[in-house]
């Protein structure tokens, strides 16, 4: 009982001078490493938080530049590379939403009382795949949309006339 007191001092004052590592669960942990991944995920959280944002704003203003700019109704005939340009912003979308869920996963799997279901646990222990995946889908989509607007350009010879 008083080894377990002395391991909580220790580690209150070792985590303020951010060298912490202790001893917990049969295990030594190292939390200057968690803090550290914590700080760097939070960053990457934003970022998926933009793409996220950017991938909603561009899906949405496509619809809207189609249907209100264009003068076209919503049945009228839409290509081929908007329709795929839709489905991989929306692919951004998810992959932006599944890496935050599963980057406070990763952090949860490393600190000291991690929770006991794991799902997806190739995806904690490697999120890094699914924020690839995430800005593969958006560069993807911003290629598609520029294909998109190119083919719905009126054809020279019409402009001449």
């Amino acid at each position: 009982m008083l080894f377990l007191f002395f391991n909580k001092v220790e580690f209150i004052a070792n985590l303020f001078s951010r060298e912490a590592t202790i001893f917990h669960g049969g295990k030594i942990m190292d939390c200057t490493a968690w803090m550290q991944n914590k700080e760097i995920m939070s960053l990457y959280m934003d970022t998926a938080k933009s793409f996220i944002n950017i991938s909603s704003a561009a899906l949405g203003l496509t619809v809207i530049f189609r249907e209100k700019i264009s003068g076209l109704s919503p049945g009228v005939y839409v290509n081929r590379f908007m329709i795929a340009s839709w489905v991989c912003f929306l692919g951004a979308i998810c992959c932006g939403v599944f890496y935050q869920y599963m980057a406070v996963n990763f952090l949860d799997f490393y600190s000291l009382e991690p929770g006991s279901i794991y799902f997806f646990n190739f995806f904690i222990k490697n999120p890094g795949y699914i924020y690839g995946a995430m800005l593969i889908f958006f560069i993807l989509a911003s290629i598609l949309l520029v294909l998109a607007a190119w083919k719905q350009l009126p054809k020279r010879d019409s402009l001449d006339k």
